[in-house]
C-alpha cells in the first residue's frame, strides 16, 4: 500500500514532515517515494533505470521538459528527447541536445546547444547555438553565442567567444579565443587564433599561429605561418610576422641568432660574388607608403592605425629596393638568399639585410687581395727605381 504520514519514523508523536512511502501488511516501511522536510525535498526510486520527468500530456504535443535519470539529466523543451544508449549527459535549454542518441559524457547548456549531436562524446557546449550542428565531433569545447555552431565532425577544438569558429565543419585540434576568432575556418586544422577577429579570414589554412586582435592571413589556405601583434598579417607559407606596418621598433638586448652549424651544412661552395655584386647595388633613401601596403594586403580598416601609418610614411629611411637587388643578382647568375621574393599574388618583396654581410665580406676579401698585389707591385717597382737611381749615379760619376 501507499500512505501519507507525518513524522520522520512514521510514529504518531513525531511531526514536521510529509512523505509518500510504501508499506507491507505488517505496516513496516518498504519504500520511500517522496519525503518533504523543512530543509529538503527528496524523490526516491528503487529501480536503477527509473527517473523523474515532466512532459506535455497534450495529445497533439508530446514534448518533454524535464528528464532526470541516474545516467542523464535533461532540462528544457525537447532536450535530450531522442536518447537511446547515450550515458552521463547533462543538457539544459530549449532543444539542447535534442537529437542526442548514443553520445555520452556531454554537457550542453543553452538554446539549441548541441542540438544535432547524435553520437559525439565528451563535448562541452555552452551558449545559445553553441555546437548546434555537431553530429559526431568529439572532445570539443565551445563556449559563447554560436561558438562552433556549424561544427559537424571536427574534434578536439577549443572555441571561446561569440561567433568563434562559427563556420568550422570538419576542422580539428584548433584553439580559437576571442569574438569572431576563426570565424570562417571550415576545414583548417592545428590552428591557434587568439584575439578579437583573429584569423577570421582563414578557411582551409593549417598549422597557423595568430596572436593579437585582427591578426590574419592574406590567403585562405596558408600553412605553417605565424603573425604576432595587433593587425599583423601573413602572406605566404612558412612565414612569421611581428607587428604591423606602423611598427617602428623591434628589438632586444642581444642580436638574433641564426643556426650555423658545419655538421648540418651540405653542398658547401665558395661561389659568392663580392665586388661585382656590391658595385651593382643602388643605395637609396625613401619614404614607405604604409597605407599603400595595408591597402594591397586588404587589411580591414578596424585593424589599421591611421596615425601610425602617417608617422611611418613621414619617416625617411635608407636601404635598397628589392627589385634592384634581384636584377643585380640575376646579372651575375647569383642566387642571393637575401631577397625574399613574393610567393603568391598577395605577397610582397622583402630584403634580409643581414645576409648582405656575406657578399660584403667577400668584397673586402677581394679588395684585400687586390691591395696585397698592388703593395707587392709597388714594392717591386720601388726596388727597380732604386736600382735605376744607382745606375744613374754610376753614370754621373764616370
Amino acid at each position: 500500500s501507499a500512505r501519507l504520514y507525518v513524522g520522520d519514523d512514521g510514529s504518531k508523536t513525531n511531526k514536521g514532515a510529509f512523505a509518500v512511502s510504501g508499506r507491507n501488511t505488517s505496516k513496516q516501511l518498504t519504500n520511500n517515494f517522496l519525503w518533504i522536510t523543512p530543509d529538503s525535498t527528496r524523490i526516491f526510486t528503487g529501480n536503477e533505470s527509473a527517473g523523474f520527468g515532466i512532459e506535455n500530456l497534450s495529445s497533439s504535443n508530446t514534448g518533454s521538459y524535464l528528464k532526470l535519470t541516474p545516467s542523464n539529466y535533461f532540462i528544457g523543451s525537447n532536450s535530450g528527447n531522442q536518447l537511446t544508449t547515450g550515458m552521463f549527459n547533462s543538457t539544459f535549454g530549449y532543444k539542447a541536445g535534442e537529437l542526442l542518441t548514443a553520445g555520452s559524457n556531454n554537457v550542453f547548456i543553452g538554446y539549441e546547444a548541441g542540438n544535432h549531436n547524435t553520437d559525439g562524446y565528451r563535448n562541452v557546449f555552452i551558449g545559445m547555438g553553441a555546437g548546434e550542428n555537431n553530429s559526431s565531433g568529439y572532445e570539443n569545447n565551445f563556449i559563447g553565442y554560436n561558438a562552433g555552431r556549424d561544427n559537424t565532425t571536427g574534434d578536439g577544438n577549443v572555441m571561446l567567444g561569440m561567433y568563434t569558429g562559427l563556420f568550422n565543419t570538419t576542422g580539428y585540434l584548433n584553439t580559437f579565443v576571442g569574438r569572431y576568432a576563426g570565424f570562417a575556418n571550415s576545414t583548417g586544422n592545428f590552428n591557434v587564433f587568439i584575439g578579437n577577429a583573429a584569423g577570421d579570414s582563414n578557411t582551409e589554412g593549417e598549422y597557423l599561429t595568430l596572436l593579437g586582435s585582427y591578426t590574419d592571413v592574406s590567403n585562405t589556405n596558408l600553412r605553417y605561418s605565424a603573425a604576432i601583434g595587433y593587425g599583423s598579417s601573413v602572406t605566404a607559407d612558412y612565414q612569421v610576422r611581428l607587428g604591423n606596418f606602423a611598427t617602428t621598433s623591434i628589438g632586444g638586448q642581444v642580436g638574433w641568432t641564426t643556426l650555423s652549424d658545419k655538421r648540418f651544412k651540405i653542398n658547401v661552395e665558395n661561389d659568392v660574388p663580392g665586388l661585382d655584386f656590391i658595385l651593382k647595388l643602388k643605395p637609396v633613401s625613401y619614404n614607405l607608403d604604409a597605407a599603400g601596403i595595408a591597402d594591397f594586403l586588404r587589411i580591414p580598416s578596424e585593424a589599421r592605425d591611421a596615425e601610425g601609418e602617417r608617422k611611418k610614411t613621414a619617416e625617411r629611411q635608407v636601404g635598397f629596393i628589392a627589385q634592384d637587388v634581384e636584377k643585380a643578382a640575376m646579372e651575375l647568375n647569383f642566387n642571393f638568399s637575401g631577397i625574399d621574393k613574393p610567393k603568391n599574388e598577395n605577397d610582397t618583396y622583402g630584403l634580409r639585410y643581414a645576409e648582405f654581410t656575406v657578399p660584403l665580406v667577400k668584397a673586402v676579401q677581394e679588395l684585400s687581395e687586390q691591395n696585397k698585389k698592388l703593395s707587392e707591385q709597388i714594392r717591386l717597382q720601388q726596388i727597380q727605381i732604386e736600382e735605376l737611381k744607382k745606375e744613374m749615379n754610376n753614370l754621373k760619376n764616370k
